[in-house]
Parts: C-alpha cells; structure tokens; sequence
C-alpha cells in the first residue's frame, strides 16, 4: 500500500496549488475573491461533496461590469456533474452594476452577505427549493422594490434585507419560523408587512427606521417583541397587539412619533425602559391588569398623551415614566403603586386632576416626582387616608386634598396593602411611635376618636376573628 501514498499526497498538494494560483491571480488583478475548486462558464464553484457544489463568484467579480447572473442547476467538469445546491458567502457581494440574478431550483441557501451591496440590483427571483436565506444576503440592494418570499423559507437571517430602501411590501409566508434581527432595518420605503410565518419573537430591531411603515400584521404565535424592533417607525399610526404577546422590551416603539393608540396585551407584566419615548403623537394607552412595572422612560416626551389610568396591579413606576407628557389632563394611580421614580411625572404642566389610590405611607417617592406639576389642582384620594396625604413630603404641596374617591377600604387595613395581617399591626406600632406617618382614619381601629394601644389590641382581634 506504501506506494499510493505519493499519489495522494501529490493529488492534495495540486489542489492546493490550484486554489493558491487563483486566489494569487485575483489578487494581482485587483480583484477581491475566494479560493475556489473549478470554474466553468465564468461562475466560480466549491465542492461541498461528491455530487453538490455552491457558487463561490463570478469570473468578472468586481464593483463594476457584471449585470446579469444565470445560476444553472448543474455544473460539469472534469466528466462529472454537481449538482448546484447554495451560493456562499460574499458571492457577489458589492457587484454594483448586476442589475438581475436567476436562483435555479437546486438551491437551497442564500449565504451570508452573498448580494450585498449590489446596490443595482433590480430583480432576483427566489425559487421554492430555497430553505435559509442567510445574515446579510440581501443587505445594502437599494434598488430591490420587488421580492417575493416563497413558502420553502423557514429562516431569514440576521440584517438579511437591511437598507433595501426601494423594498414597498413584503410578505412573510407561514413557513417562516426565525426573522433575524434587523432583517428590514432602514427598510425607508417599505409601507406594509404582513407576517404569516408561526414566528416566536418580533427580533430586535426587526423595523428599526421603516419610517414609511403604515401597516404590519403580526401573528397569535409572537410572544415578545424586542429591544427597538419598531424604532423610528415614524408613519405607524396604530398596530394590533395580538393576546400572545407577554414582553415588550426596550425601546421597541421609540420614536414612533405617529402612533396615536395602543392596547397593551393582558398577558405584558412590565412597559420596559423608553418602550413608547417619544411617541409624540399617542393620545391612548390601554394598560391590563396584568401589568406589574411601568419603566423608566416608558411613556417619557409622549406630549399628546391626555390621560393615564394606571391599574390597580402596578407597584412601580420608573423615573421619568411620564416626564414631559406636556398635555396630561388626568391621572390615576392605582392602589397597589408602592414606588414612583424620579421625575415619573415632572413637567406634566396641564394636570388637572390626580386620583390617588395607595396609602401614601406605603408608597416611596423618589425626589421631584410633581416638579412643574400645577399644586393648586386637586388631589383625590380615599377618606380614610387624607391625613397621611397631608402629612408627607410631596404629596403636602398639594393645596387641595380631597376624600372624595370611593374604593373598597378593609376594616384592619392600615397599611393599604389589601389584607390584614402581622404587616398591618407593625405599620400601626410604628404609627403610635411616630415611626411613619400617622393617618388617624386608617389607624383609629376601634373609632373612638384617639390612635393608641387600644386600637393595636382592636387590631389583633380582628386579626384573630375576635368580635
């Protein structure tokens, strides 16, 4: 056997050879390319195996000359023929003046950045066999308005469309289960979207800078949508949520400065941070009872929004949440809200009305949560907790404060959290010490006019179901 040894080896190093000489080649004639195993009709081709190859480039790969590209199905060389099944990376990526692409029927992958930058790109056909069409591949194709998406995709990648700024519509099909991150960014001329596809998330920046999005269509199966994904999608003026969705996260409606109404989905715990900033145009907002945590920045700059009604299952609003909400007329706070951020609600100028509904012995403000917010309207609180509003730091500026709002008030309650218990005994000790504030209403449990241990012991037997 030791004789067939220097045939191999001679057989690998002509191979190399062959690729080193081309690949010397391409760089001495100032054109910019990958190694390759065979060339035919001016396409340069890889072997994958012994009956597939994927297009590696084109004899007249450069920035300019090349206009049109005919894909065939198979390739024959050295009496054996491959079948073509992909195009690679960086294939024809930055052929300016290739204006058409014929895609035959055996390919099944786009390769990552495999046109992009082939900003004259008018048409390319995309045939059914094709399963993935890879991170970049059509990034930087200014020219390309029309494309259609055929049911064999099951993923686009990453960036995959990215600054297609001639794209108008686009149709996902059902048979899309991934669309990468960015897929559409700066996608400026693209109008209407339709997602069929049984897609998991809206990726990050899925939209960022569509600004001549009107119309999407998302799906049942979306459960969140990412950090930026509809960033800067200026002309958005509404968009249907669907029930699925139980996260929305960072920025994702940015600047999305025609939005005029939202309905946030039953199932979104928390609004994270700038989710709607700069929605200078969003007049209603629909929040569920299934909301925990409004985030800093959430709604900040939203400067037609006119009234806020915060559920009663918020604890906490986030520093600057409302900041500069420059119309707000009326606001209510839920009664389980048990911390406001900085500035939550600064410069909300117009604010005619608050209702509030926490004990206010419960709730930690953080500094110049009102800053710029009129002190001479009125605020509307529970009866039993008027005092305590009039006694802390904040909520004292307030001129007029009014018992006036009616809501289920638990006999035992004293520190507003809903249910009687240890915590409300503790909260009434620290009352009497003068620990917390005093609220004379709620802690005068046995009603006899005076807050003291009397009304602990009134407490304890409500407590224990003494009569």
């Amino acid at each position: 056997m030791q004789p067939e040894e220097p045939t191999i080896i001679i057989g690998i190093m002509k191979t190399s050879i062959i690729k080193l000489s081309s690949l010397l080649l391409m760089l001495l004639s100032g054109i910019t390319a990958t190694a390759y195993d065979f060339m035919v009709d001016g396409l340069a081709y890889n072997i994958n195996s012994d009956t597939s190859v994927s297009v590696a480039y084109a004899q007249e790969y450069s920035s300019s000359g090349l206009t049109t590209v005919n894909i065939p199905d198979s390739v024959t060389y050295n009496g054996k023929t491959y079948l073509v099944v992909a195009i690679d990376r960086s294939a024809f990526s930055h052929c300016s003046s290739l204006v058409s692409v014929t895609i035959p029927n055996s390919v099944t992958s786009i390769g990552n950045y495999a046109f992009s930058g082939c900003s004259g790109l008018v048409s390319v056909t995309i045939p059914n066999s094709v399963t993935r069409i890879c991170t970049g591949a059509f990034k930087d194709c200014a020219a390309l308005a029309v494309l259609e998406i055929p049911v064999s995709v099951k993923e686009i990648g990453e960036n995959a469309f990215e600054r297609c700024s001639s794209l108008s519509v686009m149709v996902i099909p059902d048979s899309v289960s991934f669309l990468g991150s960015q897929a559409f960014r700066h996608c400026t001329g693209l109008k209407s979207v339709t997602i069929l596809g049984q897609i998991p998330t809206i990726n990050d920046g899925l939209f960022d800078h569509c600004t001549a999005l009107t119309d999407i269509q998302i799906p049942n199966s979306v459960k969140s949508i990412g950090d930026y994904a509809f960033f800067y999608c200026s002309s958005l003026s509404g968009i249907v949520l669907p029930e699925s969705i139980t996260s929305i996260y960072y920025g994702a409606f940015k600047n999305c400065s025609g939005l005029v109404t939202i309905e946030i989905p039953s199932g979104v715990t928390r609004i994270d941070n700038g989710t709607f900033e700069y929605c200078h145009s969003l007049s209603s907002v629909i929040f569920p009872d299934s909301l925990t945590e409004i985030c800093d920045y959430a709604f900040s700059a939203c400067s037609n929004l006119q009234s806020v009604n915060i559920p009663n299952s918020v604890t906490t609003i986030g520093s600057y949440a409302f900041l500069s909400c420059s119309k707000m007329k009326n606001l209510s706070i839920g009664s389980s809200v048990s911390k406001i951020g900085y500035q939550a609600f600064a410069n909300c100028f117009k604010l005619e009305r608050i209702d509030s509904y926490p004990n206010p012995i419960n709730v930690e403000l953080q500094s110049a949560v009102f800053q710029e917010v009129p002190k001479d309207r009125t605020l509307h609180v529970l009866a039993n907790y008027v005092g305590a509003y009039q006694a802390l730091d904040q909520w004292k500026e307030f001129t007029h404060i009014t018992g006036d709002l009616t809501g289920v008030v638990i006999p035992g309650d004293v520190d507003g959290s809903g249910k009687v218990n240890v915590s409300d005994v503790t909260t009434l000790v620290n009352m009497i010490l003068g620990v917390v504030a005093k609220d004379e209403q709620a802690a005068d449990i046995n009603g006899d006019g005076k807050v003291n241990v009397s009304d602990v012991t009134a407490l304890i037997n409500i407590i224990l179901g003494v009569k």
